[in-house]
């Protein structure tokens, strides 16, 4: 007995340690604020309220987290002059806050300055975060600045604009003159959209710049004339009559208040099918279960180029009148990936991705109906332009 004595505490040592590896005491149960977002300058005239986010987390989870606090002074540590609070509710309980999803542990208010002082005095304020957990420990954040103060909106002036755009013109640059009574350095982003008539659909199309950069069709560097050229990706999925819109950020986060709107014809050329290539006869395999394979291809180009391709298809009449495939279409794809049995229509065995070139396997078993099949293709892009019919015959026997 006495021999068993130091295996036995060695054992329940090896017991204990394992247990401590399995479940880890969690001793440092600290919250953290992460990140703050807050914009570094508030205008008290603004017409919207300023959204507040603050990104925690806590080594138990965001459930155990029980709120953000944030209090404003003059100085850093200064006398507190207001406090609120932000909310992770998904909106729930405070249906204004802008929280957009409860209990990931982002929290979130909204405000007016001078709801939080008033009156407002122009000038700076320190704002300071702190998170709170369940078990009374806090996280605190460094103080960010915000600099209270009266801003001028930004006001697209002047625009110049071609009327009519397609791949053949060679005016393709966009200008518009931009002012801001805080000052030309107070614009930080001058971007535009694009509409088409009778549609409620509007499109991000990208910026205009002031840096005197020819890739940007702009001429000279500073002078708030801000410029973009247009390519043929502005050309993509457009066919019609669009209407450009522009806007101009000042670092306030604000926006002019009158959009100046600019129309432009739109032509967008339709692709081409420059090949179609489809096996003479297909031979029918012998029973058990195998199958013949042959790749049909199809060559395709577009003027705007082949992002402006939405699909290339086939429909395939068989030897009896029927369509295969329930009469739908069938889609052939570019995306370079190789064949695969279980996955035929998506992995078919096209050579290279974004040549051009839409492949589909036609696959042939045992039990595959003989004759002459008819093969109907067509392609049709962004703007809506379809051509085809292009007609292949393939014998099955």
């Amino acid at each position: 007995m006495v021999v068993k004595y130091p295996v036995l505490i060695v054992l329940i040592m090896f017991i204990f340690a394992c247990s401590e590896d399995d479940n880890p005491v969690i001793t440092n149960i600290m919250p953290q604020i992460d990140s703050v977002y807050i914009a570094s300058k508030w205008n008290p005239q603004v017409s919207e309220p300023y959204k507040v986010e603050v990104f925690t987390t806590d080594p138990l989870g965001p459930s155990n987290i029980s709120g953000v606090q944030f209090f404003i002074r003059r100085e850093p540590e200064g006398d507190i002059l207001a406090a609120d609070s932000l909310y992770d509710d998904g909106a729930y309980y405070h249906k204004d806050d802008g929280d957009v999803f409860a209990g990931d542990g982002i929290f979130t208010n909204r405000f007016y300055p001078d709801q939080l002082i008033a009156p407002v005095q122009s000038g700076n304020y320190y704002f300071s975060f702190q998170v709170f957990n369940k078990q009374g420990i806090t996280g605190r954040s460094p103080d960010f600045v915000v600099n209270f103060s009266t801003n001028f909106l930004p006001a697209v002036q002047l625009i110049s604009a071609p009327d009519t755009y397609s791949i053949n013109i060679t005016e393709r640059s966009l200008h518009v003159k931009v002012g801001d009574g805080n000052g030309s350095d107070d614009i930080i982003k001058v971007y535009f959209e694009s509409q088409k008539t009778g549609s409620q659909v509007i499109k991000y199309e990208g910026e205009l710049f002031d840096d005197g950069a020819t890739q940007n069709g702009d001429v000279i560097a500073g002078d708030s004339i801000y410029s973009a050229l247009l390519d043929t990706g502005f050309a993509i999925g457009k066919n019609g009559t669009f209407r450009l819109r522009f806007y101009a950020i000042d670092s306030y986060q604000e926006l002019n208040e009158t959009v100046p709107e600019h129309e432009i014809e739109v032509t967008n050329f339709a692709p081409q099918i420059t090949n179609v290539n489809v096996p003479q006869t297909i031979e029918i395999p012998a029973p058990g279960g195998n199958f013949n394979r042959e790749l049909v291809t199809v060559s395709v180009t577009d003027p705007e180029g082949l992002a402006d391709v939405d699909s290339v298809y086939f429909f395939s009449q068989k030897p009896d009148g029927t369509f295969a495939n329930n009469g739908l279409p069938i889609p052939l794809v570019d995306n370079g990936r190789p064949f695969n049995i279980n996955n035929p229509g998506q992995e078919t065995g096209d050579d290279v991705a974004g040549d051009g070139i839409y492949s589909f396997s036609l696959l042939v078993y045992s039990d595959t109906q003989a004759g002459t099949y008819r093969f109907i293709f067509y392609v049709v892009d962004k703007a809506e332009n379809k051509i085809g019919p292009f007609e292949r015959e393939v014998i099955i026997q």
